[in-house]
């Protein structure tokens, strides 16, 4: 039998898709040694005695190096507790990464005593919420089959289901979610009022994420130092290949895309990179989608998945700290 035999595990579902923010929200920055997707799964490590399954899909191998890292420097002696598991259906919808992660962990943990569902993009759920719930969980009445975390008596994030309830997630497919299932049985879900704060919190757009950024002061981490261009300084040869570049590149900010291998766009002209440090170039008169701000171009030297790492989170302290409106331009 397994050691953890009649434990609460975790699953944190980190396969989205990012589909309203372009970059891979769950890599950004949340404090030194963390990203958003880092801080929640290390909250859930800290918050469950059993293991924490990590539902993988975008970028998956970069959220896996991400998480641990992150979890080896914070809590070295509980990343043995760590699993992963990849879906290759995460562009498909919600409910496939749901389904993956409920099946492995039955196939992990038969005997399990119940399982907290726990969305990655909620990196303020603190690690004594989710022990909180799962307490309350463990001295549940008979009659109910879940513990969600509630605010203001409305049902929220996360949530710890009994195996009865959690074999019903297994079904979930496509743009399903689980709110359908406990919206059918809410008989059987008991709330579970965390109090007021930011807790809820989550992150679905760069507003949502600049907004908890500043109030959590992860914005106190200086990026590095850019070379700075705009378009005029450049030939009309690499202007033309960097519009080109810019319509396909990936939006992380208002009017900010970034090139994590851009750099080398700027060779022909001779502007070498100084000591591998990235580049944004401003792009006056070109605009991308609906946006009316010029487009800027944040352009990195990254070679390996590490570089690419770094890159996306010098570029997301970048666009923090010079702000996303209309004047960004000036400020670049």
């Amino acid at each position: 039998m397994s050691s953890t035999a009649g434990h609460i595990h975790a699953i944190v579902l980190a396969a989205g898709r990012s589909s309203r923010f372009g970059a891979n929200k769950l890599l950004l920055p949340a404090g030194p040694g963390h990203t958003v997707g880092t801080r929640t799964v290390s909250a859930a490590l800290a918050g469950v005695e059993g293991h924490v399954l990590v539902v993988l899909g975008r970028d998956a191998d970069a959220v896996r190096f991400s998480v641990l890292r992150s979890c080896a420097s914070v809590h070295p002696s509980a990343t043995a507790r760590l699993r992963f598991a990849k879906t290759v259906n995460h562009k498909r919808g919600f409910g496939y990464s749901i389904s993956r992660g409920v099946a492995t962990l039955g196939a992990l943990h038969p005997s399990a005593a119940g399982a907290v569902l726990h969305l990655a993009d909620q990196p303020l759920v603190s690690p004594a919420q989710i022990s909180c719930l799962v307490d309350t969980f463990l001295h549940r009445h008979v009659a109910y089959s879940a513990v969600a975390a509630a605010l203001n008596h409305r049902r929220r994030n996360p949530v710890v289901v009994a195996p009865d309830l959690l074999s019903k997630f297994r079904e979930l497919s496509g743009g399903q979610g689980g709110r359908s299932i406990l919206e059918a049985h809410r008989e059987q879900v008991l709330l579970l009022d965390l109090g007021p704060g930011s807790w809820a919190r989550d992150i679905d757009t760069w507003r949502d994420y600049a907004s908890i950024a500043r109030d959590c002061g992860w914005d106190q981490e200086m990026p590095p130092e850019f070379d700075h261009l705009v378009a005029n300084s450049v030939s009309l040869a690499v202007r033309a290949r960097l519009e080109r570049a810019a319509s396909s590149g990936t939006a992380l900010a208002p009017g900010v895309v970034i090139l994590p291998s851009g750099r080398e766009l700027l060779d022909a002209d001779g502007v070498p990179p100084e000591r591998g440090r990235p580049a944004t170039v401003v792009l006056t008169g070109m605009h991308r989608g609906s946006s009316d701000v010029p487009v800027i171009l944040v352009l990195g030297n990254a070679r390996t998945s590490l570089d690419r790492l770094r890159f996306l989170r010098h570029a997301s302290l970048w666009a923090l700290h010079k702000g996303t409106d209309a004047s960004v331009a000036e400020r670049a």
